[in-house]
């Protein structure tokens, strides 16, 4: 009867199915399935195997009791290795881009002389891309990571002006802020950094306040030589008695000095 004496010759297909769907997915399944039913049916039909118990009818329940285990199993892990496989590439894929993705970022930074940092205001910690040091001038790892690290880095000048500036991004979320500070570089020389931070403490996907950094030291020095300019001109000017003026022409402005309403009396 059913319950008569049974070798585990039947539970030898299993650890092949495994290995085929692990291997090469439901095509090796179904071919596993394909012939596992055939040597089964074959088997049980001439009598022999673990299947070949009992009466007919009896030996017929085993075998589509059997048959149903096997393909059944078969095909849901398969199934669960197929979708585990598909989400490691869609994963891999994702990853690929983010990389990319970051690269181009890096070069993007690099072009332009550009870092960005977080600020995590409950840890005072700051996190930075990888070119800031070198923007910064200092060596690689010795900056401290820490929001008091960079203060002390500020020219004692500008830091009332970074104070104020962080104050009021942590008051207004989302409202980007510029402040233009000096900083000291490993060998004592300052350099002028331009800051716009942003406060995304309330974005769960950052917490943090981000600052995108850039060194404006030769746009401050060229404008720097402007005023400069334009103050000797207006000494120069106002020294001479000969009649100086300007026309605008894309302005249509005219500017001059005191001797040309000297010598036209207006």
């Amino acid at each position: 009867g059913l319950g008569g004496q049974r070798a585990p010759l039947e539970y030898a297909v299993f650890p092949f199915l495994i290995w085929g769907a692990m291997r090469f997915g439901q095509l090796a399944v179904v071919t596993l399935v394909f012939v596992a039913s055939t040597v089964a049916i074959g088997s049980t039909i001439n009598g022999v195997g673990p299947l070949a118990v009992g009466t007919t009818h009896e030996m017929l329940v085993l075998l589509q009791l059997y048959l149903a285990v096997v393909a059944v199993t078969g095909q849901l892990l398969a199934a669960a290795i197929t979708e585990r496989n598909a989400a490691e590439r869609r994963q891999s894929a994702h990853l690929t881009r983010v990389r990319l993705s970051e690269e181009r970022l890096r070069l993007a930074l690099d072009a332009g002389r550009m870092g960005v940092w977080d600020w995590n205001v409950e840890t005072g910690d700051l996190q930075w891309s990888e070119n800031l040091e070198a923007i910064h001038g200092l060596a690689p790892g010795t900056f401290g990571g820490t929001i008091a690290a960079f203060q002390e880095l500020i020219h004692p000048e500008d830091r009332a002006v970074g104070e104020g500036v962080f104050a009021r991004v942590l008051a207004e979320p989302e409202t980007p802020h510029v402040a233009h500070i000096r900083w000291r570089r490993q060998d004592g020389t300052y350099r002028w950094l331009e800051g716009v931070s942003v406060n995304l403490l309330h974005d769960p996907a950052i917490g943090a306040v981000v600052t995108n950094s850039r060194d404006v030291t030769e746009q401050k020095q060229a404008e720097e030589a402007l005023r400069a300019s334009e103050t000797r001109y207006r000494l120069a000017a106002r020294a001479t008695s000969d009649a100086i003026w300007d026309w605008d022409l894309l302005g249509g402005q005219v500017q001059w000095n005191e001797g040309v309403q000297t010598l036209f009396g207006y």
